[in-house]
């Protein structure tokens, strides 16, 4: 999957994640482009996130041609990504910081 250049996919980014689809992207400056590279970096894999456009089509045409290859980065996703769906440390962060700028303290 190509994510595409200079505006990210947010919900799709996730839904692909989710079931191991391997996302290409080439993060931008803004928050907007940088989705995809944010959820490849808290999974610990960098292998789909590219710096230049040369890159990027190189690595497209590598993933749409070289079944094993994909194969074995959708498994490395699967193995991973986890950290972005069950990861009860980003729910308590969410607290801390609803909690301090309400001034409540459980």
């Amino acid at each position: 999957m190509l994510e595409t250049l200079h505006f990210g996919g947010g919900i799709t980014t996730l839904d692909a994640l989710a079931v191991g689809t391997p996302l290409i992207t080439l993060p931008s400056v803004l928050l907007r482009g940088r989705m995809a590279y944010y959820c490849y970096r808290q999974m610990g894999m960098m292998d789909c996130v590219v710096q230049s456009v040369p890159e990027y089509v190189e690595l497209a045409v590598r993933l749409g041609t070289q079944a094993d290859y994909r194969n074995a980065l959708k498994a490395k996703i699967l193995a991973r990504h986890q950290v972005l769906y069950e990861n009860p440390a980003v729910v308590r962060e969410l607290e801390e910081f609803f909690e301090e700028i309400s001034g409540f303290q459980s």
